[in-house]
């Protein structure tokens, strides 16, 4: 319980010399029929990014990064205002940066 107590503190401080970001989740997301020009646009205010955006033949798909606080909310508006019809699936579970950092 201490540690993490400490980490909560420290991990501000953290932020101010180097950029902390939390990790992004990667989705594929299929819509389809009418509903999707329409979600579209809700499921791309959800996303940090959107990797790909193909249509064919009426299915919008998707390939984008999320918040992982947003992942339900995300869920749910594939899964209710399509009825069904849509998929959204887990592609990477942690989308990472990578580079060199200099401190001072």
């Amino acid at each position: 319980m201490f540690c993490l107590l400490q980490a909560l503190d420290v991990i501000p401080q953290l932020k101010a010399t180097i950029p902390i970001e939390r990790a992004q989740m990667r989705l594929r997301i299929v819509l389809t029929g009418k509903e999707a020009r329409k979600l579209q646009e809700k499921v791309a205010k959800l996303t940090t990014s959107i990797e790909t955006e193909d249509w064919n033949n009426g299915e919008l798909t998707m390939v984008c990064l999320i918040d992982p606080g947003h992942y339900r909310e995300m869920d749910d508006i594939v899964r209710n205002e399509t009825k069904g019809s849509g998929r959204l699936e887990l592609v990477d579970l942690k989308e990472v940066k990578e580079g060199e950092e200099v401190l001072e």
